[in-house]
């Protein structure tokens, strides 16, 4: 499954969970989280719908170390294609 996934897929997912959670449809890439209105509680959903979606984990600490969009799709992308960073 996780091979046919691409960013682009994962950029749109994301910018509708984005959307939906912070009520929102000025959704960018490099804009930060909490700049766009998201509090903690915001996060943890996000989150959820992340493993929903995409059935991995990405831990509170990682999501507040990128806080972007662009950032986060990069993570997700790694994780399911299981990339270690260099």
């Amino acid at each position: 499954m996780s091979s046919a996934i691409n960013k682009e897929f994962i950029k749109k997912k994301l910018m509708q969970t984005w959307s939906k959670v912070l009520n929102s449809n000025e959704i960018v890439d490099n804009r930060d989280f909490f700049s766009l209105g998201g509090d903690s509680m915001n996060a943890i959903s996000i989150l959820t719908d992340i493993y929903t979606s995409f059935n991995i984990r990405i831990s509170l600490e990682e999501f507040l170390m990128n806080r972007t969009l662009q950032e986060q799709v990069e993570i997700i992308y790694l994780k399911l294609h299981d990339i270690t960073e260099i």
